[in-house]
Order: C-alpha cells, then structure tokens, then sequence
C-alpha cells in the first residue's frame, strides 16, 4: 500500500501579529495585513471551524486553535485520512506597494514555519515545507533559496500566482536558475491579496466570488504557456513547476490549442525543440481540487483521465484546511486503485524524490 501524501496543506498563524515577531526592524513595526485579506472572501467563511475544530482534543483546543493553525490538529486530519506526509504551502500577502516589504514578510513566513512546524516536526518527519520568496526582487529570492537549500525539510519554492509580468521571461530566470540547481520545484499558488494584483480576470474584476473561483486557476496557463514558449526547460532542463490551487480540469484545451498554433510560429520561438504539451510530463504537476472534475461515470472519467494524462500530472492535495477541502476517497473513486495509487502518493514520491526523505520512500513500499 503507497503511502499517502498531501502536497496541499496551508499552516495558518493564530493570529495576524504572529508574522511579525519574525521580521526586523524597521519593517517589523510595519502594519501586516491578515493572510486571508481578499477581494473575493470564500461565502462559506474560511477556515471550517466546525467538523475539524470537533476532532481536535478539547482541552487543548483554545479559542486560538483553528483548524490548520497547530500542528497536532493538522497530524489528527492527515491520520484520520490515511495520509502519512504533508507538503505544507503557507499563505503570504499577495503583493504590497513595497518590494521590501514583501521580501521581509516572506523571509519571516519561512522563519515561522520553520519554528512552529518544521524544527521537532512533532517527532516525525512528517511535515515538509515551502520557501516563500519575492519574485519582485530576484536578488533577494535568490538569497532566500540559498539560505534554506540545505534544510532537508524544504522540498520546494513557491511564488504567487498573481504578478506583473508572465514567469517565462528573462526577470524571472535567476530565482528559476537558483532553484533548479538545488533540485527544488516550483509551486505557483493563488495567493492573492488586495494590493498591487492586476485583475484577476484579463477583461477586469468580476462581480462574485462564484466568477473568482470558477476563473482563477485560468491564471496558470499564462504562466506555462510562458514559460514553455521562452525556453525556460530548454535552458533549465531539470526545472520542474506545480500549480497547488488546480488548473489540471482545463490543460487539455490549452495544451490543443499550444500545439495546434505552433508549428505556424515556431520560426518566433526557435529555441523551442518540442511540441509545447511534450514539455508537460517532464517539467509540470497540478494538485488535485475538490470542484475540478468533470460529472462523468466511470468509463467517461477513465477515457478524461486517459485524455489529460491526469495518472502522471496530478497529485493529491487536500487543501486543508479550507472550506474546499478535499478527502483521499474523494479523490477520482471511479478511477482504477493502480491510477489512484498514483496519484495519492507515487507521483508526489517521483516529483519531491530529491527532498522527500527515506522514511517517506520506505513506507511507500
């Protein structure tokens, strides 16, 4: 039996102050905004606090321990799922006014995350973490990454979403050169805020969160449209990307339409020696999402899977802990246990197989 692994788990601070202990002055004394600060707040409220703030001990649990903010409660959700590890992929500000500012606030979320859940890792190694960087100041990213390449515990990079500028083009390459000779994915995670982002849609703001939701994980395929048409993999053959927050529902259509177009422009893009979809099982994963499948019955979900290639580029992610949380068992039932298997532990074990430890690869035996 694999063992399980959640490649999508969000630590949360107990309270918006918390970051701050972890930043120097003089940004310290610098108002921080709280991490769930959105234009499009989740209807539902977010985090849950009831059913997984029941499954937590109650003397322990304090008006303080919401879901995702200790990590006893989070090793209660992952052993009452069968889940053996978590990749832990915190929430930073989205982009602020000052570069600087979002430098020092990523810099102390990797201080925080390291302290609260990384330095005993409840006596297991079960948690493994992300380094936030800036990706407005590639100098400082580069620095960042160097300062945490070497804690094992670190298995990737992430960045937001939402920038200025597409991640294929040259601003971006050194940040990508640095984690690439560290063996260190790349998570792109919807991290917005209500700072310096563009709109969240390319023809503006859209009304509802309904319309946010639906649309967001679109973002992504600016991105890997970039940065396969700029020859990031051509140039860093061993960079690979995840997309935390889903997008795996609408690649296929992305993926026609990149391969369709070009053959017509390749005398733009010469550095380019693959078909774009070619570049996907080698450099690219997408976690799973709750409302990312199609309502097919099992013959339908196994000829989409077959389509999307989803058995090599999807990964498990729960996203605890919030309101789309997602279970093992939710997790493409219709599917085959060998195809399932897959994606709830053996991609994440070929994906992080430079990070991920011994203990993890054992226990998938």
């Amino acid at each position: 039996m694999a063992a399980g692994i959640d490649t999508v788990v969000h630590p949360l601070m107990r309270r918006n102050d918390v970051l701050q202990q972890y930043m120097r002055e003089p940004l310290k004394r610098l108002f921080v905004a709280g991490s769930y600060r959105s234009m499009y707040p989740a209807p539902t409220g977010d985090p849950p606090h009831g059913e997984f703030l029941a499954s937590a001990n109650p003397k322990d649990a304090g008006p303080l321990d919401l879901p995702g903010s200790d990590p006893a409660m989070t090793l209660a959700f992952l052993d009452e799922n069968g889940l053996d590890f978590a990749v832990l992929v915190p929430l930073t500000r989205g982009l602020n006014a000052s570069s600087n500012h979002n430098t020092a606030i990523c810099a102390a979320t990797n201080d925080w995350l390291t302290d609260v859940w990384l330095g005993e890792r409840a006596g297991r190694r079960r948690f493994y973490g992300s380094i936030c960087v800036n990706p407005r100041d590639p100098e400082a990213a580069v620095a960042e990454i160097r300062r945490w390449a070497k804690n094992p515990a670190m298995v990737q990079v992430v960045v937001p979403m939402l920038v200025h500028t597409p991640y294929g083009q040259r601003v971006y390459h050194p940040i990508w050169a640095e984690a690439a000779s560290h063996g260190l994915p790349v998570a792109v995670r919807n991290d917005g805020g209500s700072g310096l982002e563009y709109p969240p849609t390319p023809v503006g703001y859209p009304r509802f969160f309904i319309e946010y939701h639906t649309l967001a994980s679109g973002n992504f395929g600016t991105h890997l449209a970039s940065l396969i048409t700029e020859g990031v993999f051509e140039k860093f053959p061993n960079l690979k990307f995840v997309f935390p927050d889903g997008g795996h529902d609408v690649l296929s259509h992305l993926g026609w339409r990149l391969d369709t177009t070009f053959p017509a422009c390749r005398g733009e893009t010469p550095w380019v020696k693959k078909m774009p979809t070619e570049y996907l099982a080698g450099h690219f994963r997408f976690a799973s999402a709750r409302h990312e499948r199609p309502s097919f019955g099992a013959q339908g979900m196994a000829d989409w899977a077959r389509i999307s290639d989803a058995e090599t580029l999807v990964m498990f992610g729960s996203h605890y802990p919030h309101w789309t949380v997602m279970r093992p068992d939710e997790l493409f039932p219709e599917l085959p246990e060998p195809a399932r298997d897959r994606m709830l532990a053996g991609n994440a074990l070929d994906f992080y197989r430079d990070r991920i430890g011994a203990e993890a690869a054992a226990a998938s035996r």
